[in-house]
């Protein structure tokens, strides 16, 4: 159990035992990333509730193309074994079209739908194995964690 407790500073040099490790790299990095999202804040798009909030829109724009985003990558990953990092052509398309709120919930439900039956279908024809390898899955986070642990010193 942890149990916290303060230090009266007159036994603060006998009681205090401690490690401090510093970090320049991950400290700047941490800087950056702190920048970066309080810009984001103040510059983020605060219209992109007011069409739901004005009902015109029923649905998170935002949210269903991420939904659909990620069913085209499944859908890749199980056709060519690799999913799609960037969307060109029609795809493309698509994802801007449901993100600009230009489509009816319905026809993107129905889209998704779509492309979830068509993964099921693939995945049946797949030879992907039915379980992942979990013990290679952890190896693999392992080298990859060390990977970046050595690049960041």
């Amino acid at each position: 159990m942890l149990s916290l407790q303060p230090i009266p500073i007159e036994d603060e040099r006998a009681r205090f035992a401690g490690l401090l490790i510093f970090r320049e790299q991950a400290w700047r990095q941490a800087c950056e990333d702190h920048r970066n999202y309080w810009a984001w804040r103040a510059e983020r798009n605060e219209a992109r509730w007011q069409a739901q909030e004005r009902g015109e829109l029923d649905y998170d724009a935002k949210n269903l193309m991420h939904t659909i985003r990620l069913l085209l990558s499944g859908q890749s990953m199980l056709r060519r074994g690799l999913p799609i990092i960037r969307f060109e052509g029609e795809a493309r398309d698509l994802l801007l079209r449901v993100r600009s709120g230009s489509m009816s919930y319905d026809e993107i439900m129905s889209i998704a739908q779509d492309i979830a039956d068509d993964c099921e279908r693939e995945l049946e024809r797949s030879d992907l194995p039915e379980r992942c390898d979990a013990s290679a899955a952890d190896r693999l986070l392992a080298d990859l964690t060390t990977q970046w642990e050595h690049r960041c010193q």
